[in-house]
């Protein structure tokens, strides 16, 4: 069974739906239903609005739907990502080579 936090994080998305083997729902979570589709979710990275309703006593999503201006508002936040270092210069075989006829070139030189 798949379950989700009833409450978001203070940031406002929801952790990640989590697998379970427990035969009862726990106090604050709420069944995620098998159905139900999990795209947008994690698309949004959590950020998502819940309807909840409930089914014998257990509290099951029963649709929800993105907030994009919390999303947008946190991907806002987020520092600038670390420019990539720059690729150090490859050594091919003719740089190799050139370099060895340099050395044995010089060798013979002396």
């Amino acid at each position: 069974m798949k379950i989700i936090q009833k409450a978001p994080n203070p940031s406002g998305a929801y952790p990640g739906i989590q697998e379970s083997d427990m035969k009862n729902v726990q106090e604050g979570m709420a069944l995620w239903p098998e159905e139900l589709d999990t795209g947008d979710f994690y698309e949004h990275n959590g950020f998502v609005t819940l309807t909840l309703g409930e089914i014998e006593g257990i509290s099951v999503v029963t649709g929800y739907v993105s907030n994009i201006e919390a999303w947008e508002a946190w991907k806002a936040s987020l520092p600038p990502p670390e420019p990539e270092p720059e690729p150090e210069e490859a050594v091919t075989w003719a740089a190799l080579d050139a370099a060895y006829r340099e050395g044995v070139s010089t060798a013979y030189d002396s």
